[in-house]
This record gives structure tokens, sequence and C-alpha cells, in this order.
């Protein structure tokens, strides 16, 4: 649903400009609900000092920024199939490298779940 609602948007803005909605979006809510918390005024006072947020500035920025408007750009001219169902097969992705280079012991279950979301993306895509 979130795939169909982002791609109906997309039809009047560009897939960057949706990327930053979304990503500013994200960051007010985030916002919002630490004051709620009573929380805010801490988290920007750590956030503003650099040693905090230096570590995370390359990772954030592939991971979050180009990891969104890649997708926004997927939404904007891939079928939404496709799009959606790779999208959200990340954790397939992410096992054999968790396997790989962080060393992680994968348990059986959760190869036998990413290959059924693997397989699963198949399927719709030999459909479409």
């Amino acid at each position: 649903m979130a795939g169909f609602l982002a791609r109906k948007g997309l039809v009047e803005t560009g897939p960057l400009t949706a990327a930053a909605v979304r990503i500013g979006g994200g960051t007010v809510a985030l916002l919002l609900w630490a004051g709620l918390r009573g929380r805010a005024l801490p988290v920007l006072r750590r956030m503003a000092r650099p040693e905090a947020w230096r570590p995370f500035l390359l990772p954030a920025f592939v991971g979050t920024v180009c990891g969104v408007s890649f997708l926004c750009v997927g939404l904007k001219w891939a079928k939404l199939g496709v799009a959606m169902s790779l999208a959200n097969a990340y954790p397939a992705f992410a096992l054999p490298l968790a396997a790989w280079w962080l060393r992680e012991k994968i348990p059986p279950r959760v190869w036998f779940a990413a290959a059924t979301v693997l397989s699963g993306a198949v399927l719709l895509r030999l459909a479409a």
C-alpha cells in the first residue's frame, strides 16, 4: 500500500524531491516523538557535537539518502510490483553480507525465510 501511495505522489513531483520529503518527514516525526517524551532538547544538544554525528555521516548518506532516492526513482519509472519486491527483499541481500563480511552465524531458519522471500520476488517477476 505504501508503494502504491508513494507512486501516486510521484506523478506530480520528481523522485529526488519525493526522497527529500520522505527523509524530512521522518526527521520531523522523530523530533516530535522525542519532544513528546521530553527528550528533544537533550537529543538535539547531543547531535550538535561533531563527534556525535561525524562517524555516521557517510553511512547515513549512502544508506539513507541514496537508498531512499533510488527507491523513489524505482517507484517512478519501474513497474510497481518489481520495485516493491526488490525494495522489500533487502533482508535476503543483507544476509550473505552479514555472514561473509561480519562473520555472523545465520540460523538455517533465517536462510529458509530469505529463500522464501527471493522465491516470491521471482514468482512476482514471472507473473508480471
